[in-house]
């Protein structure tokens, strides 16, 4: 039997999206496939013994990381000829997001900045803790930490906004891509 290959690349600034990751392989590898899950910081393989590649950042400012976005570019040929998705993971689901925008702005737009066409996009909902970030940490963050405080929210705790459920479903679905 020939096994299906998948490989899961992802970027996280704060470690929220790693989660996201790791799921996804989880649920790519109950759906058949042989995963591996790679931090881009630790370098990406090549592509080339994959089925399916699936790449996923966080977003900070309204950028991907730069390590995933590096994997696209050095990628994006070998891509073209592959089962691709796309995700990121930001946002709050409760903070005013426009999730039609994100998609926009950090799916279609960096797709299309390297000529990939992903099978499937997500916007999935980050993780926030404004404890501890340092002074740039502090800053990226500023406007988001005082938009939960005026919706009555106490940022000196963490929020996971992540929705497993869709994020499961999804994975369900690139599977079947």
């Amino acid at each position: 039997m020939v096994e299906k290959k998948a490989l899961v690349v992802y970027g996280t600034h704060y470690g929220g999206t790693r989660g996201v990751a790791e799921e996804l392989g989880r649920i790519l590898g109950g759906e058949g496939f042989e995963v591996d899950v790679v931090d881009a910081k630790e370098g990406a393989p090549t592509v080339e013994p994959y089925d399916l590649v699936v790449v996923g950042s966080g977003i900070v400012m309204g950028k991907w990381t730069g390590e995933t976005e590096g994997f696209l570019k050095k990628n994006s040929g070998a891509l073209k000829d592959r089962r691709l998705a796309l995700f990121v993971s930001c946002g709050s689901g409760d903070v005013g997001e426009d999730w039609d925008k994100a998609r926009s702005d950090y799916i279609d737009a960096v797709a299309g900045r390297y000529g990939l066409s992903p099978s499937l996009g997500a916007v999935f909902g980050g993780v926030y803790d404004f404890r501890g970030r340092g002074l740039f940490g502090s800053i990226a963050m500023w406007g988001i930490k005082k938009e939960m405080e005026k919706r009555g929210l106490d940022t000196s705790k963490p929020y996971d906004f992540r929705d497993w459920d869709r994020i499961r479903e999804w994975g369900r679905e690139v599977a079947r891509l």
